[in-house]
């Protein structure tokens, strides 16, 4: 029995394999993937915990009672992610960018190339509001879900401003007075002593790393690139829009600064992912979650429908109307979720 090119599943293999845009902070921190089998994903946040002792006892005593470090739960429903795009008949019928002028290529072809490269960009724009929901949770500690018959926010950080990992330095970077790499000490030593975790890198936006670049003029030492040099970093291998800076010998922390921007729909123009005056200092192996909820799918053919489990879920389906054509969707129910979030800190420098 042929298996029809818009079936469900033969789509699902090309959007799991061949055809994934790549991201940064998706990618690096959010690296533990979880799928659920219902519309809600739990959300557990762990505080910083306490670095008690085993005690002392008495060998008559036995031994003594601890208690569990504690945790919270959060419930929410993430929103459906489905952009859709339709080919029509003349849509197949046309030359496509890069054929020859003479092709001999059949309707059914071009149908094949079409969905191929609407599968690749509905991944890219699913995968770049992730991204954007990823560096609203590092940036802000909360992600807002806004949009047609949406309106919910999801907070990460404490409500009270003292316990936020965030800091504005009271002496800026732009400053001569600015000592930048006092700041990073300082605040490197703070979140160790609070996560447990161990400082490793900071991601500055581009008026940030420009102001650090600045400061650290005529200091030789504090700043040196020789683990590319030493071929420990590939800037080749770093995701589109990363540059590697170097590392501070002191604090031991690697600088990257990342140029990405998205389309913001409100004002209709280009934000960065990480605010040009902001830096994040990051540790290592942070517990972060990238969730997925249940989707639900219209079977317009059997006039059903089901629940799939998938962080990518495609579905195809006629339309003879506004225009008549074939709809290919893609469904996503994301949620990016920051565990542990002492792990991460924010830090206005500019």
């Amino acid at each position: 029995m042929a298996v029809s090119l818009f079936e469900p599943r033969t789509m699902l293999e090309m959007v799991n394999t061949k055809y994934r845009a790549r991201s940064f902070l998706r990618d690096r921190y959010f690296t533990r993937t979880e799928t659920f089998n219902t519309e809600t994903v739990d959300i557990d946040i762990v505080g910083p915990g306490k670095r008690k002792m085993a005690a002392f006892v008495n060998p008559r005593l036995g031994s003594s009672f601890d208690e569990r470090d504690g945790y919270t739960t959060h419930t929410f429903k993430p929103a459906y992610i489905a952009p859709s795009r339709i080919t029509t008949t003349e849509d197949a019928m046309k030359r496509l960018p890069g054929e020859t002028l003479y092709s001999d290529r059949g309707p059914d072809a071009r149908a094949r190339q079409i969905l191929a490269e609407d599968l690749v960009e509905l991944d890219k724009q699913i995968t770049r509001r992730e991204e954007w929901m990823c560096a609203q949770a590092l940036t802000t500690g909360k992600i807002t879900v806004k949009g047609e018959g949406v309106d919910a926010e999801v907070n990460f950080w404490p409500s009270a401003t003292q316990d936020q990992p965030t800091t504005t330095l009271s002496t800026l970077w732009t400053s001569n007075d600015a000592n930048p790499l006092t700041d990073l000490r300082t605040i490197a030593r703070s979140v160790a002593q609070k996560s447990g975790l161990t400082p490793v890198e900071i991601i500055c936006g581009a008026k940030a790393v420009d102001c650090l670049l600045d400061r650290l003029k005529g200091d030789n030492t504090a700043l040196n690139s020789r683990r590319i040099d030493l071929g420990q970093i590939n800037p080749r291998e770093l995701a589109d829009g990363v540059s590697y800076v170097g590392a501070l010998r002191l604090p031991n922390l690697d600088v990257l600064t990342y140029d990405e921007y998205f389309l913001d729909e409100e004002s209709n123009t280009e934000k960065p992912m990480i605010p040009d005056n902001l830096v994040i200092m990051a540790c290592r192996n942070v517990r972060c979650t990238r969730a997925y909820g249940l989707v639900n799918v219209m079977d317009l053919a059997n006039n059903t429908s089901r629940f799939v489990v998938g962080d990518r879920v495609p579905n195809s389906w006629l339309s003879i109307r506004n225009p008549a054509g074939r709809v290919l969707e893609l469904k996503s129910a994301p949620l990016m979720i920051i565990n542990e979030i002492y792990g991460f800190h924010v830090i206005k420098v500019a």
